[in-house]
């Protein structure tokens, strides 16, 4: 059997980096997935950045592992104060 070489899988935050409903998103993945068009394994991290987005996300019923062979529910991603790349995390100096 010849050796394999190459991209196989990805892990995506298009959540946090695409702008629109997330809902938008994930209809745009299960539509591409449903006609065998993901040329690679795709895990979407959920990057719901607000209350109401995750309300939201979970009255869609899904959960992390849910999905195919080739698109899963990934990890979801909480941040409850900002993050330092975008200098909005809560910062003290002692």
């Amino acid at each position: 059997m010849p050796e394999l070489c190459g991209l196989t899988s990805i892990q995506t935050d298009d959540f946090g980096a695409i702008k629109g409903d997330f809902k938008d998103i994930l209809d745009a993945y299960f539509e591409l997935d449903r006609e065998n068009k993901l040329p690679v394994k795709v895990s979407l991290q959920l990057l719901l950045s607000s209350i109401e987005k995750l309300e939201a996300f979970l009255k869609l019923g899904l959960k992390t592992g849910d999905g195919g062979e080739f698109l899963k529910i990934g990890p979801l991603k909480l941040l409850t104060d900002g993050s330092l790349g975008s200098r909005t995390a809560a910062q003290r100096t002692v």
